[in-house]
């Protein structure tokens, strides 16, 4: 029986156990680089890293200990790795194309390989920015 977003199970219990089913809404992911490219993602309507509770917490985290831009970066690149791990479907990443991007930056040291090497992403998209 249904009553509601709750849903009641019977059956061999001595009574019911009751649980909620709500609905969630789950953003596709969206990867970027470079100085605006964030916003513009979000304002596609897409999840960035930093937007999950691991990427607040580690925002926090750097705030407060103050990593060398190094420690950052291995930092990002092992969120960003697993991030992209879970990624699925067509998977956008948005570039500022007046800027361009450091050498060695976190999408190109871990995220791309991590996105290239999941069987659940169907393509990789790069949108570019002209802030």
């Amino acid at each position: 029986m249904v009553d509601g977003p709750e849903t009641w199970l019977v059956g061999g219990l001595s009574g019911g156990i009751k649980f909620s089913a709500k609905k969630i809404a789950i953003k596709q992911r969206a990867f970027w680089i470079g100085k605006g490219s964030e916003k513009m993602a979000l304002d596609a309507g897409f999840e960035t890293i930093g937007e999950t509770r691991a990427g607040r917490n580690l925002k926090d985290l750097i705030a407060r200990t103050k990593p060398s831009l190094a420690e950052r970066d291995a930092m990002w690149g092992r969120l960003g790795k697993v991030y992209a791990e879970g990624a699925r479907g067509n998977i956008p990443v948005f570039q500022n194309a007046t800027e361009g991007m450091r050498i060695n930056n976190v999408f190109k040291k871990y995220e791309y390989s991590a996105l290239l090497n999941n069987p659940f992403v169907t393509n990789i998209e790069f949108r570019f920015n002209y802030p």
